[in-house]
């Protein structure tokens, strides 16, 4: 199931227990949905949830940032059927190894002329797993 929000806040009002469940790992999902606050979110300023398969995913990106993507992999294949469903922009994206590997891989699997230098750039996690474990 994939919900789509009309602005920041609301998915933000929606998800807000996801997020903050790890403010260091979803840190830019929680930056971009208080960017995109008050804004009418279009297709180059979103904010998704995935349902699937028992687990959340949530996506947001807002203008030149990039695409944040938090929670579960589990709906990384609904997640790009409704990217290119809503013609949805992105450049990067951003967010934990396992999703963003699984995004990645389903994302090229489907488009086979897209190479290694044309696929979307996978940010480095902003702070690693042993680093947070130092901070908490």
């Amino acid at each position: 199931m994939v919900v789509s929000y009309d602005y920041g806040k609301d998915f933000f009002s929606d998800n807000e227990k996801i997020l903050l469940s790890d403010e260091l790992e979803y840190g830019m999902a929680i930056h971009n949905a208080k960017i995109l606050r008050d804004y009418k979110l279009d297709e180059k300023n979103y904010a998704l949830k995935i349902t699937a398969d028992g687990g959340v995913l949530l996506a947001i990106r807002s203008g030149d940032y990039p695409m944040a993507l938090a929670g579960s992999p589990a709906g990384v294949d609904e997640l790009v059927l409704e990217i290119d469903r809503r013609g949805l922009v992105f450049t990067d994206i951003l967010g934990a190894s396992d999703i963003t590997a699984a995004f990645i891989a389903v994302e090229t699997e489907d488009d086979p002329e897209l190479s290694e230098n044309s696929a979307p750039q996978i940010l480095p996690p902003l702070l690693s797993p042993d680093i947070k474990k130092s901070i908490r």
